[in-house]
């Protein structure tokens, strides 16, 4: 089962309109419904997951940057 997505209770939600491919539509459905959960929580824990790994990848980045920049000097 996906992890509970890290916004609170007392967070507000949003209403939004996104399309997907019918077929990933259709897995994520099925992927809900074995896990258990609802696909709102699902699509939300798999976004968070994504931007998490994208904000690690770019703070890398960063890093080996300003190292390089002090390695030079």
């Amino acid at each position: 089962m996906p992890p509970r997505s890290r916004t609170g209770a007392d967070e507000p939600t949003v209403q939004t309109t996104v399309r997907f491919p019918h077929s990933l539509l259709k897995r994520a459905r099925v992927r809900a419904a074995v896990d258990e959960v609802t696909l709102q929580s699902l699509v939300i824990a798999g976004l968070d997951a994504e931007l998490a790994r994208r904000d690690r990848r770019d703070e890398r980045r960063r890093s080996r940057t300003a190292s390089r920049r002090s390695a030079e000097r």
